[in-house]
């Protein structure tokens, strides 16, 4: 990256020591810097060489992904880089209205309290066994990580060792007077155990001098106090051989407020601290934000928390996975899964918060957000066709451009009180256009989207009239659900002809209220949608009113054979919209317009082009592919097509000596995706996890599985040409994420059901395409 040079004062003071830590850290590039945080390439990429007022979140995520690099201690930096922050925002020769800089937290737990809750305080026990010293060094290491998570405060942490086993419960009673309120607690507990008839024993050989863990958990549960989180380290002498992982079950009947993970060692006291180890990789990696939990998620999941520890011991280089019946899991199903154990400290405040610092993947955080309620809405996906652009920051430009027949039309047909018809189709091949056209619709009319208000708020609906699904890998349910929710009907209502129940008895006087439903050909079992959901309801009238619409249906979908009722239905009554048929020179100058717009606004590590310069490549770009005799059956419609190459000529214009203007027009989606791919350095990993990401379903693929995927995929692409070479291992955390990166602007990121972010392509037709060619682009790809 090429540095800007340095200003005087407090600013330059700041960017000089960034530079520094940048250096030592070995000069990484920006998408480096920019995997595993919430921000892209780009945003990384300004902060390094623009030497500009940085906003302290990103400052934050920057150091949080250089220290360990450069091998700098993380607290300690982020304290001596808020000072400086401080500086340049209090200091009036910077020029800047800059806002007060965020206030540094030491204690994770306060940071917590600013989103309404705390952070686990902490009881480390350790017992020694002959192995003198290993317990120690384990309790002394995951003491020392608690601390971190908790500010460096000694009154929320507590570490002792060589504890009776009488003295554990009271030592915890009297932790748990000194906060006052209670909040979460975490208990570790590492050392020799012994087992009985029916119960596990700590800190002992014989069970009657050691803790009986059965009833302690058991009063844990009982008396009035805190959730608490119990970790178990637990080396016990030779099992009797039944090895039933039953035998380590040692809550039963308990009500939620207590959560036990761990394991139970038999006869092998050489594996004591295994847990413990793989406990402190899991928490510093999750105090340092390098693991992919979603910033909506203000703690970690418990269930994220055990797999992952799980997955560190299974996984560790030169260490056999421990056995299965070693396992201790008692977690309760629902109460404690939001318990706030441990912060995550890649979340993101509260959405008024969140919008105000809306950039790049911190909006597609808000965005989700405002989805909780009914996910099936995904207001991330038409927001994004809307904006006609890459990224989500909420407060740029949207590019949509044309199609003002088409959006008057529908926009009128919503705004009627007593409309004549109920059912719209909106068809198209792939790009054509559908889902920028009822993106418009959807971000300035429903409800819960009021806070883009670069929509404006003239037709805007009122809650409880207006609802949308992104039907994309949904079950029929999943789209009733959501509708429901919308519309204010309950979240009872399951079924689709409890729906259609509802929609039929409401006021004869009420409004009508609207629906819109996308992706119906991406959907689980279109068919299933088809017949019990779309067919019935635009048929549907309101029972306290025959002859009137119980509501307006808007479906966008390819124009497919399964669909032709829905279609013929529409077209039999002025209501079908089909974006193939739009006269090709109005295509032309729509076409033109948008790339017009586009190419002089960059995005992530593009290169603007002049008004001149853009409205001459936008017309040949337009002229092209809006040509009769292009290959309409190829996937990618014009749109689509036009804004994969706008991106692809903006990075080509960011390169010396590159002439962009000089770059030919794909004739369709696969030739522009292959033209990307051939410019780059080869890659042995990247075309195989492309082919992994178009599998995706649902929210997307995790960054865990991913990696799994890729290294088989990419292995099964070897063994084609030697079949037989060696499997290629699966990459390394940093490798996948370097990947996801160099490919961002393809992919949509999302909070999957377990709070970590999940990837897919963030259009159906790019993934239909690497599907139908995983091995490379046909020999006619041209």
């Amino acid at each position: 990256m090429k540095m800007l040079p340095l200003p005087d004062g407090p600013l330059g003071d700041l960017h000089r020591r960034l530079r520094d830590l940048h250096r030592d850290a070995g000069l990484p590039g920006a998408p480096h810097m920019a995997a595993k945080t919430d921000y892209t390439h780009s945003t990384m990429r300004r902060l390094m060489v623009d030497a500009a007022t940085p906003r302290w979140p990103v400052l934050l995520a920057a150091l949080v992904r250089l220290c360990p690099l450069a091998q700098w201690p993380l607290e300690p930096t982020i304290r001596e880089f808020h000072r400086l922050f401080e500086a340049v925002t209090s200091d009036a020769s910077t020029g800047t209205d800059v806002a007060p800089a965020p206030v540094l937290v030491d204690d994770p737990a306060e940071s917590a309290r600013q989103a309404g809750s705390t952070s686990a305080r902490a009881l480390v026990v350790g017992v020694n066994t002959d192995r003198a010293g290993l317990v120690d060094a384990h309790v002394s290491e995951l003491g020392d990580v608690l601390l971190e998570l908790n500010g460096r405060r000694t009154d929320r942490v507590h570490v002792v060792t060589d504890l009776p086993a009488a003295d554990v419960e009271p030592t915890l009673r009297r932790l748990s007077a000194v906060i006052d309120p209670p909040d979460e607690q975490l208990v570790h507990l590492i050392g020799p155990g012994a087992h009985g008839s029916r119960s596990v024993y700590f800190a002992a050989t014989e069970p009657a001098d050691g803790l009986h863990l059965g009833a302690f958990l058991e009063r844990l549960e009982d008396v009035k106090g805190p959730n608490t989180l119990v970790l178990l380290d637990i080396a016990v002498s030779a099992s009797d051989g039944t090895h039933n992982p039953q035998r380590w079950r040692l809550l039963s009947g308990h009500d939620g407020r207590v959560a036990v993970l761990g394991v139970v060692i038999p006869g092998q006291p050489q594996l004591l601290g295994r847990f413990s180890e793989a406990v402190a990789v899991v928490l510093r990696r999750l105090h340092q934000g390098t693991l992919p939990i979603h910033p909506r998620e203000p703690f970690v999941p418990l269930s994220y928390l055990r797999d992952a520890i799980r997955r560190e011991l299974t996984l560790t280089p030169g260490k056999a996975p421990l056995p299965a019946h070693f396992f201790v899991d008692d977690v309760p199903v629902g109460n404690l899964e939001q318990a706030k154990f441990v912060l995550n400290r890649r979340y993101r405040p509260d959405n008024g918060v969140r919008l105000e610092l809306a950039q790049d993947d911190e909006a597609r955080a808000f965005l989700d957000e405002l989805a909780a309620e009914a996910p099936a809405l995904d207001p991330g996906h038409y927001f994004g066709r809307a904006a006609g652009r890459p990224g989500a920051d909420v407060r740029s430009p949207v590019l949509f451009s044309g199609r003002e027949a088409e959006l008057s039309t529908l926009q009128t047909w919503l705004d009627e009180q007593a409309p004549a018809t109920a059912l719209r189709v909106v068809t198209g091949q792939p790009g054509a256009g559908k889902s920028a056209l009822l993106g418009m619709i959807v971000c300035a009319a429903h409800p819960s989207l009021a806070a883009l208000r670069v929509f404006g708020s003239a037709r805007r609906q009122p809650p409880g009239t207006f609802a949308a699904a992104h039907a994309r890998g949904l079950l029929v349910q999943e789209v009733v659900r959501s509708i429901a929710v919308q519309l204010g009907l309950g979240r009872e209502v399951r079924a689709a002809s409890e729906l259609l129940a509802a929609l039929a008895a409401r006021p004869a006087d009420a409004a009508v209220p609207s629906i819109v439903i996308d992706a119906l050909d991406e959907a689980t079992a279109p068919r299933e949608h088809l017949d019990l959901l779309l067919l019935p309801l635009a048929a549907l009238e309101r029972a306290t009113a025959p002859g009137r619409p119980a509501c307006r249906l808007l479906v966008g979908t390819r124009p497919w054979p399964e669909f032709e009722q829905l279609i013929r239905r529409a077209t039999a009554t002025g209501g079908l919209c089909d974006l193939d048929e739009v006269p090709w020179a109005r295509q032309r100058d729509e076409l033109s317009t948008y790339l017009s717009r586009r190419l002089q606004t960059p995005f992530f590590d593009e290169h603007a082009f002049g008004e001149a310069d853009a409205e001459t490549l936008a017309r040949r770009i337009a002229d092209n592919l809006t040509d009769p005799r292009r290959n309409r059956a190829a996937r990618g419609g014009p749109f689509l097509v036009a804004v994969l190459h706008a991106h692809r000529l903006m990075r080509a214009a960011s390169r010396p000596g590159a002439d962009p203007m000089s770059l030919r027009v794909p004739a369709h989606l696969g030739e522009v995706l292959e033209l990307d791919l051939a410019a780059r350095s080869p890659d042995r990993l990247l075309r195989p996890m492309l082919v992994a990401l178009a599998q995706a379903r649902g929210a997307g693929i995790p960054e865990r599985l991913l990696r799994d995927t890729t290294a088989t995929m990419a292995t099964a692409f070897q063994r084609r040409s030697a079949p037989q070479a060696r499997r290629i291992p699966r990459p390394s955390e940093d490798r996948i994420a370097d990947l996801l990166a160099s490919v961002s602007f393809y992919l949509r990121r999302s909070p999957g059901p377990d709070g970590t972010t999940h990837y897919r392509f963030f259009h159906q037709a790019l993934s239909d395409y690497m599907t139908e060619h995983p091995g490379g682009p046909s020999e006619d790809w041209r």
